[in-house]
């Protein structure tokens, strides 16, 4: 089942996200062969960002579409191009990037993805390369993630936005229209990270003084979508603050945000995808989306299964690829609807 919530609407997360986000596995670079065929059945309420704090403050009313997920895999979710990858991008002010592109002519939208903690771009070959099977150009940048949890914690950040600067001068080359809205997606850590370079305009924009990265500064991504995301701030001792966008400092509420959980997700449980979700509306984000995967855990959206003991998957048990997982297949969807509604 798959809960899809549409609305009218830095995180500097300081935490140690699951180590296996850095799986050493290469997710099999293979044609996309499926996709996720969805039923609606009820709607339903969705919770204020008090109540998802267990307070008991209003916010503005919105609403939950319940719909199935199936593992049938409908012809529209076929790759409709062939897919080219490119690796070794690279600069003295960018870690490596990877690039999935169509095999076709024509002018692609853009979308950059950032992978979890300690992950690199190529673990998401299978999520990048469905979506340029569809059309998408696919840049995923390697940025130094571990660093969040350590005095170099805006490392993350900046790696990021000078890849996207980057992007944004070479998209061309690979077919990528940067006239069109420019997506920042991200799994996990990656996800606080990609909301960040998209809605942090006075860190990042135009009227800032980041100088870390050469050339002019451009304009913010119109779009973020966030995977699997842990949204509230927690700093190195442990101490969780509420999520709270204002406090972070981020401002471009003109900016379309689609945030993306697994329902069995026990590495950034899904209240989090919720209460930030609620909180952006309430604090004036006017485009925002909350998608729910039922069935679907912190890896699931990526293609990627583990079996072990542990449930913070560490060390000792075994991962293996899911090429056609429907939560993976779900969250695709997920960018893509994000995409067209977004153009």
């Amino acid at each position: 089942m798959k809960s899809t919530i549409n609305m009218t609407a830095y995180a500097l997360v300081l935490v140690l996200l699951a180590a296996a986000c850095s799986s050493d596995e290469t997710v099999e670079t293979t044609p996309p062969a499926s996709a996720t065929t969805v039923a609606p059945t009820t709607t339903v309420a969705l919770p204020t960002p008090a109540e998802t704090a267990e307070e008991s403050q209003g916010a503005p009313a919105s609403t939950t579409t319940m719909v199935d997920v199936s593992p049938t895999l409908p012809p529209e979710m076929e790759a409709k191009y062939p897919v080219v990858m490119t690796d070794g991008i690279s600069g003295p002010d960018i870690e490596n990037i990877t690039v999935w592109a169509p095999d076709s002519e024509g002018q692609w939208p853009v979308v950059m993805f950032l992978a979890g903690w300690e992950g690199k771009g190529i673990h998401y070959a299978r999520t990048a390369e469905m979506l340029a099977g569809q059309g998408v150009v696919v840049f995923a940048p390697d940025y130094r993630s571990k660093d969040i949890a350590t005095a170099d914690w805006r490392n993350p950040y900046r790696d990021a936005e000078c890849a996207y600067r980057h992007i944004r001068t070479v998209a061309s080359e690979y077919g990528g229209d940067v006239d069109q809205p420019i997506t920042i997606s991200g799994h996990s850590l990656g996800a606080q990270v990609a909301m960040a370079i998209v809605l942090f305009e006075a860190q990042f924009g135009p009227d800032s003084t980041f100088d870390r990265c050469p050339g002019q500064v451009p304009p913010r991504p119109d779009v973020a979508v966030g995977l699997s995301g842990c949204h509230r701030r927690s700093d190195v001792d442990g101490n969780e603050y509420p999520f709270t966008p204002t406090a972070f400092g981020w401002t471009h509420h003109d900016a379309s945000i689609h945030l993306v959980v697994g329902s069995d997700d026990t590495v950034c449980e899904p209240w989090q995808s919720e209460e930030a979700a609620a909180t952006l509306a309430a604090d004036g984000y006017g485009n925002v989306e909350l998608t729910v995967i039922d069935d679907a855990d912190h890896f699931d959206v990526m293609f990627t299964g583990y079996e072990g003991e542990n449930e913070w998957y560490e060390p000792g048990g075994e991962w293996f690829a899911k090429p056609n997982d429907s939560g993976g297949v779900a969250a695709v969807q997920a960018i893509l609807d994000t995409i067209t509604t977004s153009n």
